[in-house]
């Protein structure tokens, strides 16, 4: 299997570039020897057994299914306080920027890609303006002893156009 190595910038110790999406760049051949159709059970029954074996065993898996559950339902989420005004607010703010929709996009990169990358825009005034879910392999991120160093957000097709310097307190990587 081919694994992404950490490239370490030399002259700046302790600065370490992790490409996100991992999972995405996986070499393909690493599961040449693995056949599907033999691990798949051949009836639905048995398929949703081991569905159902999967769910209560592995919480990222029950976890990924309820977090996707709620949004393809059409849930949104939900605010609750005994302040009237506060929950005005936060339902008016939760609107403006779409943050059902946000956080089913971050759910949705996360499960296909393997990791996740919001950026939140401010308005001139310092506003939240608006939230994005952003392509996580176009990002390339440092980390400098756990911390977020660095955000750049590169064209996805090479030549079409300019390399995007992130403001580290206005991005979320999961």
């Amino acid at each position: 299997m081919k694994h992404h190595e950490e490239q370490v910038d030399m002259s700046t110790p302790g600065i370490v570039d992790v490409p996100l999406a991992t999972a995405a760049t996986l070499d393909p051949s690493s599961f040449s020897s693995i056949n599907a159709s033999e691990a798949i059970p051949k009836s639905w029954e048995e398929r949703a057994k081991k569905a159902w074996s999967y769910y209560l065993e592995e919480p990222i898996v029950k976890n990924a299914i309820n977090s996707w559950r709620t949004f393809a339902v059409g849930d949104e989420i939900k605010f609750t306080s005994d302040d009237e005004d506060l929950k005005k607010d936060v339902h008016e703010l939760a609107g403006k920027v779409d943050l059902s929709k946000f956080v089913k996009d971050m759910i949705l990169q996360l499960l296909v890609k393997g990791d996740a990358v919001g950026f939140k825009r401010l308005s001139t005034g310092e506003d939240l303006e608006e939230l994005v879910s952003v392509n996580p392999i176009s990002v390339k991120v440092k980390y400098v002893g756990g911390q977020l160093i660095e955000a750049k957000q590169h064209p996805e097709k090479v030549g079409t156009g300019d390399v995007f310097d992130m403001p580290i307190d206005q991005v979320l990587c999961i």
